[in-house]
């Protein structure tokens, strides 16, 4: 995801798309940045500081949602990105692509401070059954990230291709 909108950000000027693709591929850098900020450096540095467990489960909840809103960020300039590009030659994105954003962004709300309230009370065990239900939701939003890239990707193709009459 991070070369494809890396790529992206290489769309001619003219079209308009190259600020919010641009801006996208840093937000879902920073996005990934602070979920592996959180989830590897900061609980063992806490935990070996002696912090106590409920500062330890704000920092997570604090990450949870700095993730949260970078996460939508990236994603709301990701369609406006495509957007433009796509209106430049006269196409348009399909009407559920913002929605899929917010619907995104819904679930990560719900998922993100119920997964650490999990992990709080049952002290690192595994669920199997919440495991699942988070796989399913996250391949099933990466499977309409992937549709609307699919969907825009020969617009794109055709603005970044050098125009035979000029």
């Amino acid at each position: 995801l991070a070369a494809g909108l890396w790529r992206f950000g290489g769309l001619p000027p003219a079209t308009g798309a190259t600020p919010p693709a641009r801006a996208a591929f840093w937000l879902f850098v920073a996005a990934l940045g602070a979920s592996m900020l959180g989830s590897w450096t900061i609980a063992p540095l806490a935990r070996a500081a002696g912090y106590s467990p409920s500062l330890i489960s704000a920092m997570f909840l604090l990450r949870g949602v700095v993730t949260i809103a970078l996460h939508a960020a990236y994603l709301g300039m990701l369609v406006r990105a495509l957007n433009v590009s796509m209106r430049s030659v006269g196409a348009a994105l399909p009407r559920w692509a913002p929605q899929a954003v917010a619907a995104f962004v819904g679930w990560k709300v719900l998922s993100i401070p119920a997964q650490s309230l999990l992990l709080m009370f049952q002290r690192g065990i595994i669920n199997y059954p919440w495991m699942a239900i988070s796989l399913a939701a996250d391949v099933g939003f990466a499977v309409a990230l992937v549709t609307l890239l699919r969907f825009a990707e020969p617009v794109l193709a055709r603005q970044e291709s050098p125009d035979p009459a000029g």
